[in-house]
């Protein structure tokens, strides 16, 4: 792959083998969702700076600098970390967007500029990625309106091999990412995700963890959670465990509802209020199909043989809903309401299907009884 010097110091565009970056240097990828931080965001500004500033080089999606939120970043290490080197990665059709916002709306100085570096995949790339059975056969990915972005990210980090992925938050591409990569990157090679949660919000890749997460039941605050030894969360003002535990039993409740706005395997719908909810389920119904009956059963179906051809992550889930991993309990009947513990019950017999079954056929069987 190559990687462009874009012309942020006068000399032009410039051609380099990414390689010639990249080894010999630990590099972090930095991802983040589109939402401001908030105002007490000092606790979350260093919590992220000392992770960044032990690393070489920084990567991330390119996206344009705004300095309330987590792309400020960015601007934060090439200021900080003299030495440091950041790789970005943009769509072609975008560059212009991207020089301009980094050169003019960051403020970066020269010595700065002189360390950014932008990775621009062809459209033949992309085409390519997106037949990959690893795309194909993600519900997550599915989720995604345009999961172009998903390629572009995924693939981005299968080139550069990051130790390390920080994540400020994340939404659904993000979320689609980590699914991905817990699903089909494994061995020393693999990246350790890090999840640091802002102070004053959610997101969907703290849902993503939390749903697969053996949350401890002691009564005290959490400010760490962990799945599958690669996948860390700090919660960084701390959460009730209890509250926690009944976010997640309620998300495994909705895991093959279709119109679930939780489960995360489909589509979410719009909770908003006024104009942005009209648009919002304008372009739903532009971009996606609307779950008739028929619809339905197809996108369980799809769901359930995605967890049948991915039967470590069915049993993982299945051990959070019965609660027979060590250390871990179940989803109790007072955790949620009473339409939810029935809908439990059908989770629990869908998961235990799909690890069971050796045909998906008879899988599915089991989903339409």
């Amino acid at each position: 792959m190559m990687i462009f010097k874009e012309c942020f110091d006068g000399t032009g565009s410039r051609a380099l083998e990414l390689h010639s970056l990249l080894d010999g240097r630990s590099r972090v990828a930095l991802k983040g969702e589109n939402a401001v931080l908030g105002e007490s965001a000092d606790v979350l500004d260093k919590a992220v700076m000392e992770r960044l500033n032990n690393f070489d080089v920084v990567l991330f999606d390119g996206d344009n600098y705004r300095e309330n939120k987590w792309t400020k970043y960015i601007k934060m290490y090439l200021e900080t970390n003299h030495n440091g080197t950041v790789v970005a990665t943009k769509l072609d059709k975008e560059k212009g967007k991207f020089l301009s916002s980094w050169s003019s709306d960051a403020q970066l100085d020269e010595s700065q500029l002189r360390r950014l570096y932008l990775v621009t995949p062809s459209k033949r790339e992309l085409e390519a990625a997106k037949t990959l059975e690893e795309y194909t056969a993600c519900p997550l990915v599915h989720a995604v309106c345009n999961p172009k972005y998903v390629y572009l990210g995924r693939e981005f980090l299968k080139a550069t091999k990051p130790e390390v992925v920080l994540a400020i938050g994340g939404g659904r591409v993000a979320r689609a990412e980590a699914e991905l990569s817990m699903v089909n990157d494994h061995g020393p090679d693999a990246p350790k995700w890090i999840i640091l949660n802002p102070p004053e919000g959610t997101s969907l890749l703290k849902q993503w963890l939390v749903d697969r997460a053996q949350i401890p039941e002691d009564g005290h605050p959490v400010t760490k959670l962990s799945v599958q030894g690669n996948f860390t969360m700090e919660l960084i003002s701390g959460e009730e465990s209890q509250e926690l535990k009944a976010q997640q039993c309620s998300d495994l409740a909705n895991l093959f509802n279709p119109s679930s706005p939780v489960s995360g395997y489909y589509l979410q719908d719009a909770h908003q209020s006024g104009v942005w909810a009209r648009i919002q389920a304008k372009f739903q119904r532009m971009c996606c199909c609307k779950g008739s009956s028929q619809e339905d059963a197809r996108k369980r179906q799809d769901v359930l043989r995605y967890f049948w051809k991915n039967k470590d992550q069915a049993r993982s889930m299945l051990a959070l809903v019965e609660g027979h991993s060590t250390g871990g309990t179940g989803c109790s009947t007072g955790m949620v309401g009473g339409a939810e513990a029935v809908k439990l019950s059908q989770v629990s017999r869908l998961l235990r299907s799909a690890v069971e079954f050796e045909r998906i056929d008879a899988a599915y069987c089991m989903l339409e009884d």
